[in-house]
């Protein structure tokens, strides 16, 4: 009702609209703050308390109303309020299909055995620490998260795009074809012994430095112990839900 819409009124500002519109700069008009009542001119034209109150009861409503008018309209621009709006994690996971990510196959060895997988989400972390850090991201159900944790080293191979087949290989679309993943290409231990993976963009061995579980997911930081560099080329690249290259814009 026009109730709640009044105790939103700042009282201050509120009173001090009545004021100006009502007081005016005292020239004479009706609800000047002078009561000019007379015969000819009935107090009910000119004498304040009944301006005062005939007027501010047209700005409260004037007031309430634009206020009603304004939530309509921030309702009817909220998405929340579609019925038809996807749950946030639908909208999420479609929102981030559409960044372009870097593929790389992340690989590790060592006393708990070889394993690697295929993953999109790296990132550097520091250039100004001690040594360089970067930080990876693989499943909880990911094969090679238990090896990784165990061994604390692994590898960050950024592939090529002409290396899309490898990338299936470790996310284990091929399966029937591939055994032992590593099988599908040439590979040789780094300086300090991770799977470097033969004609990719560049290697990056880690030590693992620290790791959190966020979700569904371990947030790795390694710090880089050693990159070794390939022959250019151009990333492999995925987005839109399939396997792209980069293109250098006109």
């Amino acid at each position: 009702g026009w109730g709640r819409e009044f105790e939103s009124l700042r009282p201050l500002q509120f009173f001090l609209h009545i004021w100006v519109t009502l007081i005016g700069d005292r020239s004479g008009f009706p609800g000047n703050g002078y009561c000019a009542r007379t015969d000819k001119n009935p107090c009910r034209a000119t004498c304040i308390p009944y301006n005062f109150f005939l007027q501010a009861g047209l700005l409260w409503q004037t007031h309430a109303a634009t206020q009603v008018r304004t939530k309509v309209l921030i309702m009817s621009d909220d998405p929340r309020s579609s019925r038809d709006a996807a749950p946030l994690r639908q909208r999420f996971l479609e929102g981030m299909s559409l960044v372009a990510a870097t593929v790389t196959v992340i690989t590790t060895d060592g006393p708990s055995g070889r394993a690697g997988t295929t993953a999109t989400a790296m990132s550097s972390v520091s250039a100004d620490t001690p040594k360089p850090t970067l930080l990876v991201c693989i499943n909880e159900l990911s094969s090679l998260t238990p090896v990784l944790l165990g061994n604390g080293t692994f590898c960050v191979n950024v592939l090529k795009d002409d290396q899309s087949l490898l990338a299936d290989v470790f996310a284990s679309r091929l399966k029937d074809k591939y055994a032992d993943k590593f099988d599908c290409t040439e590979w040789k231990a780094g300086l300090f012994g991770q799977p470097v993976i033969s004609g990719v963009l560049v290697a990056f061995e880690c030590k693992l430095v620290s790791h959190n579980q966020v979700g569904t997911h371990h947030v790795c930081i390694g710090e880089v112990m050693d990159a070794v560099l390939g022959d250019d080329g151009n990333s492999l690249i995925y987005a839109g839900r399939e396997y792209r290259t980069t293109v250098k814009p006109d």
